[in-house]
């Protein structure tokens, strides 16, 4: 029993120690190392722990483990791992997932792996491994891999003998793959190896193959290659260069999800018309596109279709969620064909493009919409009418890095995000907002005439309609005049920075404000922060502030900015001498008041307190003389002694 305890006692121990460097979540039965002066030789875990990740700390080799059956998951990241033993988890015989990404890992011991029964996924990516016929893949009997991540490695060498444990996932980007056939994989020639015997990796089993990550490796897709995958779920063809007969496979192959951006591949007319049976996702961007046709007969969910040529954009397909047009050469919005709806479509972003208006009708055959960007394009107009005037679900609108001078102010009671910056705005509906009731974040920066015809009624007076508003950027708008926010009760962030601001009041901010950017203004004084307990981040950098023990209330907020130490940001004047900002708080000493007029508080309470004493005793004295008034008298002869006669 002694022994039993003394155990208990030492595993607690150990556990207590190693939280006291580590995260312990027990919540998540975790433990999260990441102090890199932290030496570790030894982990004990309690037994309820089912996850331990090690990262960026100094792991040469691999820690000794004592024995530990619960923990299903083991990460050592960013460790500078240089070497692993066929003994280094043995004594966590039943891990599901293992991760030694991100170290200097050479080559892997043959019998590694040979004790997980459990074992689902392997990531070795990011390290040296750069001979793969070194390594022998012996996994526990019937083990099927999920997952065997080997990318980012500098792959040079491998044998025609060198055999990959039977994998779902096997992801390979950016590891030196010249070329891909029905039967192997072959790896760019080096000094070390310049014929093909010594660079080829038979290819792995298609049959349980469903994930297959060739990306960014340049590798030729041979036609014979793709008929091997014509099951898989998952592609991943990125910087790849594919054959013509690719078309004719798509038209048959399993394949879901699809990723062929940037890929070398001659597309008939540019335009892109091809949809598998099952395909969902489908990334088609940078492959030099002129025009899109999406037809009703494919089952596509997402397309992305970035940085082409694309002037034209065919929408047939009723099954979309989500459609990527950015950086190409729309000059007009593309429409649908006629009775045709996109019911199911919540993302649609087309930005960088040549858009120059937003017809009426725009956005009125997409009624769940709820993500629209439209941001640096040519838009100098948005139609009142390309709002539908009911049903709109959406919740974001970037209209940012545009032309446009006036807004129109639909609708639109599900807002969060509103992004009108950097444009041309010279007035303001003030019934703009009382469309948006659940507005949380307004971005108007970078605006310069947006204030031009406040001088009496202002559409900032009506921004108190804003109840939920949490962050506000006026930044670089010209503002000189007082803004007074005290009632945005939610509000949390204010960017001010680059107006004409003379002083900043905290008067005019409310209690929930946790950081004031005001930066880069003509700002004085600053006072009336105190009261901000929130207040976390306050930036006033580029101001010329006066050497006052008035700063003294906001030099904690001052000592936490990353740029209190250059002088060229934080200064301050004193008379006509400019003095670093960090020295003078250094010194500071909160504001005294001179003697006469300390006095003054006193003597007005003393003053005071005689008063009150005086009137306390004349009105007791004139209660006494009423009551004593009051009071009856019955006059009766006193009683004397009878006369005695002499």
């Amino acid at each position: 029993m002694k022994s039993l305890f003394s155990f208990f006692f030492l595993i607690s121990t150990a556990i207590a120690d190693l939280c006291q460097y580590c995260g312990c979540d027990f919540s998540t039965e975790s433990v999260t190392c990441s102090d890199k002066d932290f030496l570790l030789r030894t982990v004990s875990l309690l037994p309820s722990i089912s996850q331990l990740v090690l990262h960026r700390i100094p792991l040469p080799h691999a820690p000794h483990f004592l024995y530990h059956t619960n923990l299903r998951i083991l990460k050592i990241n960013d460790c500078g791992l240089e070497g692993l033993s066929a003994h280094s988890i043995l004594p966590l015989p039943n891990l599901e997932v293992i991760s030694f990404a991100n170290n200097k890992l050479t080559t892997l011991p043959a019998t590694l792996f040979r004790r997980q029964d459990d074992l689902k996924v392997i990531d070795v990516s990011y390290n040296k491994i750069s001979d793969l016929s070194g390594i022998e893949w012996i996994l526990g009997e019937n083990v099927l891999l999920d997952a065997l991540d080997l990318g980012h490695n500098p792959i040079e060498m491998s044998t025609r003998s060198t055999k990959l444990p039977p994998v779902r996932q096997l992801l390979m980007s950016m590891t030196n793959i010249e070329r891909i056939n029905g039967t192997s994989i072959i790896f760019k020639a080096t000094d070390r190896c310049k014929v093909d015997g010594c660079r080829v990796l038979p290819f792995p089993r298609t049959e349980s193959l469903t994930y297959f990550d060739v990306a960014d490796n340049g590798a030729v897709i041979e036609a014979s290659a793709l008929q091997a995958l014509l099951n898989a779920t998952h592609l991943n063809f990125a910087n790849s260069k594919l054959p013509a007969e690719f078309f004719d496979w798509l038209e048959t192959a399993a394949v879901i999800h699809l990723n062929l951006s940037n890929a070398q591949i001659t597309v008939p007319n540019e335009e892109w018309r091809w949809c598998g049976p099952r395909l969902e996702t489908l990334d088609i961007s940078n492959i030099h596109l002129r025009r899109l046709r999406l037809n009703r007969g494919c089952v596509l969910r997402k397309i992305f279709a970035k940085e082409n040529q694309l002037e034209m954009a065919f929408l047939d397909t009723p099954t979309l969620e989500a459609v990527y047009l950015d950086k190409n050469l729309f000059s007009d919005w593309p429409m649908l064909p006629m009775g045709t709806s996109l019911d199911r479509l919540e993302t649609f972003s087309i930005s960088s493009n040549l858009l120059t208006t937003l017809p009426p009708g725009a956005l009125t055959h997409f009624p769940i919409l709820q993500h629209l960007d439209l941001s640096r394009n040519q838009l100098s107009k948005v139609d009142f009418d390309a709002f539908p005037t009911l049903g709109m679900q959406l919740i974001s609108i970037d209209l940012s890095y545009n032309q446009l001078s006036v807004l129109p102010h639909p609708v639109l009671p599900s807002i969060l995000f509103f992004d009108v910056s950097s444009n041309n705005i010279n007035e303001m509906s003030p019934f703009l907002f009382a469309g948006m009731p659940l507005l949380q974040h307004l971005k108007l920066s970078n605006n310069p005439l947006i204030f031009r015809n406040c001088s009496e009624k202002c559409w900032l007076d009506h921004l108190d309609i804003l109840t939920n508003l949490v962050d506000l950027d006026l930044s670089n708008c010209q503002l000189n005049r007082t803004l007074d926010l005290s009632k945005q009760m939610s509000l949390k962030s204010v960017i001010l920075r680059g107006n004409q601001l003379t002083a900043i009041d905290g008067r005019h901010f409310p209690s929930s404000l946790s950081m004031l950017d005001a930066g880069e203004n003509l700002i004085h004084y600053v006072k009336n922060l105190t009261s901000h307990s929130n207040l976390r981040e306050l930036r006033l950098d580029g101001n010329p502030l006066i050497c006052d023990c008035s700063l003294f209330e906001i030099r904690s907020q001052l000592f936490n900015q990353t740029k209190i130490n250059d002088p060229q940001s934080y200064y301050c004047f004193s008379s006509s001498w400019q003095y670093p900002l960090l020295p003078y708080l250094s010194t500071l000493k909160p504001c005294i008041l001179n003697s006469a007029s300390s006095l003054l508080p006193t003597i007005a309470t003393a003053f005071l307190i005689t008063l009150c004493i005086i009137f306390l005793i004349v009105v007791s004295i004139l209660g006494g003389q009423r009551a004593c008034s009051s009071i009856s008298h019955n006059y009766k002869r006193l009683a004397a002694e009878l006369p005695v006669r002499l």
